[in-house]
């Protein structure tokens, strides 16, 4: 399984850093295994939702990629939205969620 993942991380082209270095600034570890990636788009925006492994825990990521300049935020993360994104960045669903 850990193959596949990696493997699907290098087949989406330029885009695995940038998830990459998403993931890793949110949990502030570079040791992390992602054990499934998929990515989406819907009415023009890009989303991915990553399944990683952390110290020997699952944990799962939801990302939108903002722009180029900003590349792929980490909106919502093991059940809970990202408190550290601003409301300009947030999509309207994570802005009405309570």
């Amino acid at each position: 399984m850990r193959f596949l993942a990696t493997l699907s991380l290098a087949l989406v082209g330029a885009t695995p850093a940038t998830i990459w270095g998403a993931v890793t600034g949110f949990y502030g570890t570079k040791r992390w295994t992602a054990i499934d990636v998929c990515q989406a788009s819907y009415m023009s925006d890009r989303f991915a939702l990553v399944h990683a492994r952390i110290a020997g825990r699952r944990h799962i990521a939801a990302l939108h990629f903002f722009n180029a300049r900003r590349g792929w935020i980490v909106m919502w993360a093991d059940g809970k939205i990202n408190r550290k994104i601003g409301p300009a960045s947030q999509p309207d669903g994570l802005r009405l969620s309570p």
